[in-house]
């Protein structure tokens, strides 16, 4: 890997990246060692970033396109061919992966969704993170109000 380049301007790399579309919020060009990012809204930007970086170790770990197992390993590509299956047959899934579903061809599913685990577990971390810090504020505020009108 060679850089990753961020754009704070934009949730979108099309800036970065004029073959991308609008919606496109990061991608890892591993044959370049190059990941993009648009990191306007920092609430999302961990998220992202996770995801393309994970993108960038399965390549790594199994030298296949991005997929989660060796091009030579049946067993296991049939395998999360099931987990694939399971996710895209439940009902209310959380927005994360269903992009996986709605954006992305049948041959890119694996590839897609083994890197919404990490993407999902940053983005709610970071939200609840940021709720909890909210709230302590808040805590924080009406525990001095508080104060001073006992005074």
């Amino acid at each position: 890997m060679r850089e990753i380049i961020f754009d704070f301007d934009s949730d979108s790399i099309v800036d970065l990246d004029p073959t991308r579309s609008s919606g496109t919020e990061g991608s890892c060009y591993y044959r370049e060692g190059r990941i993009y990012i648009g990191a306007k809204e920092e609430s999302k930007l961990l998220g992202i970033l996770a995801h393309e970086l994970t993108h960038l170790a399965m390549q790594v770990c199994y030298d296949n396109e991005c997929n989660p197992y060796k091009e030579s390993d049946e067993q296991t590509k049939s395998e999360f061919g099931k987990i694939v299956s399971q996710c895209r047959e439940k009902n209310g899934m959380d927005s994360i992966i269903k992009r996986v579903f709605t954006v992305y061809g049948e041959s890119n599913w694996p590839a897609e969704l083994i890197v919404r685990v990490p993407h999902l577990l940053a983005h709610y971390v970071l939200k609840k993170a940021n709720a909890y810090s909210h709230n302590k504020h808040q805590i924080c505020s009406v525990s001095m109000s508080n104060t001073h009108k006992k005074i």
